[in-house]
């Protein structure tokens, strides 16, 4: 019994770390999730805004060439909000995956201390049917002793007036001759029945048991004050973990939030680094970079500089760059493979 309650406080122990990586896990996918969120509001917030000046300009009767940079800016936000949604319905599944990981971490945990708990329950109940079963044996015992006792001082009292009456009597005793037991005599035999080892016996078997159930009960007592020390050590390295696990999950949710704040200042940073270049140098290295990160930066550039920057590039890189930043999503416009 006591390796099998170790056995099971180390499995839950395990299980119970199992499931706090479960709900560390957990919370990164909702803070991923919760980002993908923000980002879709965003978007669809710049796509209102941008439809609604695209309304108040059509209605002023603005520009042809504005008007259409402004439906072009509505198409692009659109396929922003997009991207953006298609993002999100596919992180959702992901989320889906590490909540029912969490629910079953939590149903294995929640089996595992029902059943500890119904294997303390039955432990406690056999110790009781144990001790209740002693008691009726050690009460028979003692009623059985007890008759036993009764008995014989009932035969150690009529003894003497069953001797005195034989001694009485004329056939009892010759002529001339002495009685065969003197009345004198009989109470000390009686005292010496009673002093005897046979009276005596019973109690000390009485005593020998309860100090034989003395010393079972605290070598019982030692096992469970042993057994509570165990528990007591595990759940304070099971604490110690849920500690350390918390610490990591803050941790990482800073850095995502630090990362996902830092992400769109930076581009913002690299567009005016760019901006006060000349359109020629900013075209070379503009033309150096990742695809989506120089339609990022041209995006965030003002309309003039966005403008030269464009004419500077070579045709085709300059074609790919705008149908990139008409159609975001469009397969037609990513880049060629580059050979290996």
């Amino acid at each position: 019994m006591r390796r099998f309650v170790f056995r099971l406080e180390r499995v839950l122990g395990i299980r119970r770390f199992e499931l706090e990586r479960a709900r560390l896990a957990l919370a990164q996918v909702e803070a991923e999730a919760s980002r993908l969120a923000a980002r879709l509001d965003e978007t669809a917030r710049r796509l209102d805004e941008g439809r609604r000046l695209l309304d108040e300009e059509t209605v002023r009767g603005a520009d042809g060439a504005l008007l259409a940079l402004r439906a072009q800016a509505v198409r692009a936000g659109r396929a922003q909000w997009l991207a953006a949604r298609m993002a999100l319905v596919d992180f959702e599944p992901t989320r889906t995956k590490a909540r029912e990981q969490v629910r079953r971490c939590r149903a294995r945990v929640e089996s595992l201390e029902r059943l500890r708990e119904q294997r303390a329950a039955r432990h406690r109940h056999a110790m009781l049917a144990a001790e209740q079963a002693e008691l009726e044996e050690l009460a028979i015992a003692r009623f059985a002793r007890g008759g036993l006792m009764v008995l014989l001082l009932c035969v150690g009292l009529v003894a003497p007036f069953e001797a005195g009456a034989q001694a009485t009597s004329p056939t009892a005793a010759g002529a001339g001759g002495a009685p065969a037991v003197e009345r004198g005599e009989l109470p000390d035999a009686t005292a010496a029945l009673l002093a005897g080892p046979g009276f005596s016996k019973g109690v000390d078997l009485i005593l020998a048991e309860v100090r034989a159930r003395e010393t079972d009960l605290v070598r019982r007592e030692l096992e469970l004050s042993e057994r509570e020390s165990a528990i007591r050590e595990l759940e304070g390295m099971v604490s110690e973990r849920a500690a350390e696990l918390e610490r990591i999950r803050a941790e990482v949710e800073t850095r995502i939030l630090a990362w996902s704040s830092q992400g769109g200042d930076r581009i913002d940073q690299l567009a005016g680094v760019y901006s006060v270049m000349p359109p020629g140098e900013a075209a070379d290295l503009l033309s150096k970079l990742d695809l989506d990160l120089a339609v990022s930066v041209i995006q965030r550039m003002k309309k003039k500089v966005s403008a030269a920057v464009l004419a500077a590039m070579k045709p085709d890189r300059a074609l790919l760059v705008s149908r990139r930043i008409l159609q975001p999503l469009d397969p037609a416009t990513d880049p060629p493979a580059r050979p290996y």
